[in-house]
């Protein structure tokens, strides 16, 4: 019998992390896999390879990350907000693309 290769990433989003009554929604390769609130964390359950990662909420988003899975790899990711509530105009415009912050641990 031949076993179905697989890896897992588990996105951790910290606590105290604005907007707290706000989900992210986890992206994997474009496709939208979960949402996570603060304080809480989420396991996906993908292939090997590579695969790009990022978050978002609303037009706001991290950074992508690009993972090379081994098979039967489990990497964690830790993602935060990186917004100063005084720099709105900074994080609807120019900084839009890092709202998010995000790291592999």
């Amino acid at each position: 019998m031949r076993q179905v290769a697989s890896a897992q990433i588990r996105v951790e989003r910290q606590a105290g992390s604005t907007p707290w009554l706000r989900r992210y929604t986890v992206v994997l390769d474009g496709n939208n896999v979960g949402r996570v609130n603060q304080g809480e964390s989420i396991t996906i359950e993908t292939g090997p390879g590579r695969h790009d990662l990022h978050l978002k909420i609303d037009w706001l988003r991290s950074p992508s990350l690009e993972l090379d899975l081994a098979d039967g790899q489990q990497i964690d990711v830790r993602c935060w907000s990186d917004a100063n509530p005084f720099a709105w105009p900074y994080w609807l415009t120019v900084g839009r693309s890092r709202y998010i912050g995000i790291e592999a641990l």
